[in-house]
């Protein structure tokens, strides 16, 4: 398994999903490699042996030579509420639902708290409690509209033009203050051509905006480890992941008391650099951090979709794909 640290230049535009990721991974594949290169990895997918699988982007946090990753947090069953009306420890207890409340608000918990939960050696409650939180926000920035051949900046009516962007900043809410901030990504599989496909994105950027500067990021790829529980009975998701339909995954997991999700629609569109633009139709996936009953001998879970068919009339020469494969963590609860 391979790592993947991005540290940002500047403000970006885009949130670094797995599926957004992966179409920015493809194109870089399809520049440095050539068409024939990218319709071989595409092929990987289609039946079902993929070349290499990512997860979506988390933050990290550096300290000297300590480096902390943030993971999402497994999404367990929810404990059933206690009416404790008569109990004469009761403000105890509620500034205690108040406390969990909070710490509720916590998407994400550090990779040594992260490891022991997936193993089983401490509770969520507790990894949550001591995670040092950080968080992506987002930050309305202004901007003016320049006129390139006076070199001005545009009037109407006599005012400039100003308008605002949101744009997403690494926000350390700890009392620590951390020599370095930025977000990380997981690899299985061949990285070869990924890591070249990320050279080439570290020079044109990643998401929106790039040709304004937005999106870059200096890219630096080591090997990670992650110690699973040998004697696991569930997995949780690092990506958003679409279930396979061939393999009837869901009706897998629809029974079982392991089977905790959260479900986000995502909907974009598929362009790059000079390429035509194309919306794409809503899809509805499993968000990072669900947990599903493992499956005997299944290798991979997931496929990708097909959201548009291959149509050289439209201008669509190659099917428009959704990445739903799920890069999933062996877990014992």
């Amino acid at each position: 398994m391979k790592i993947v640290y991005l540290r940002p230049k500047s403000g970006f535009i885009t949130e670094l999903r797995s599926d957004t990721l992966w179409g920015l991974i493809c194109w870089g594949i399809r520049n440095v490699f050539g068409n024939t290169a990218l319709e071989r990895v595409l092929e990987s997918f289609i039946e079902n042996i993929p070349e290499f699988l990512i997860s979506s982007a988390f933050p990290y946090k550096k300290y000297g030579n300590e480096i902390i990753q943030y993971f999402p947090k497994p999404i367990l069953p929810v404990k059933p509420y206690e009416n404790d009306s008569t109990d004469p420890d009761k403000k105890n207890k509620l500034q205690k639902s108040i406390d969990e409340k909070k710490n509720k608000k916590k998407a994400l918990i550090g990779f040594n708290h992260y490891q022991k939960l997936i193993n089983k050696q401490i509770t969520l409650e507790k990894a949550i409690i001591d995670t040092d939180n950080i968080k992506i926000e987002s930050i309305s920035v202004t901007h003016n509209t320049i006129d390139r051949l006076k070199g001005a900046t545009l009037k109407k009516d006599g005012i400039g033009q100003l308008f605002h962007k949101d744009e997403l900043f690494l926000i350390n809410n700890s009392e620590k203050e951390s020599e370095e901030t930025g977000l990380f990504f997981l690899i299985k599989g061949n990285s070869e051509k990924v890591d070249a496909a990320l050279r080439w994105l570290s020079h044109v950027g990643f998401g929106g905006d790039r040709n304004t500067g937005k999106g870059h990021f200096e890219v630096h790829v080591s090997d990670f480890v992650i110690q699973e529980p040998i004697d696991f009975n569930a997995i949780t998701t690092l990506s958003l992941y679409y279930p396979s339909q061939n393999k009837d995954e869901l009706s897998k997991f629809k029974l079982s008391p392991l089977f905790n999700y959260q479900l986000e629609k995502r909907q974009g569109y598929m362009s790059f650099l000079k390429y035509t633009n194309f919306d794409k139709p809503e899809i509805i996936m499993f968000k990072e951090g669900s947990v599903f009953p493992s499956i005997p001998y299944f290798d991979y879970y997931g496929e990708n979709k097909v959201l548009k068919e291959k149509n050289i009339d439209d201008g669509i020469y190659h099917p428009v794909y959704q990445y739903g494969y799920g890069f999933m963590v062996k877990m014992k609860i």
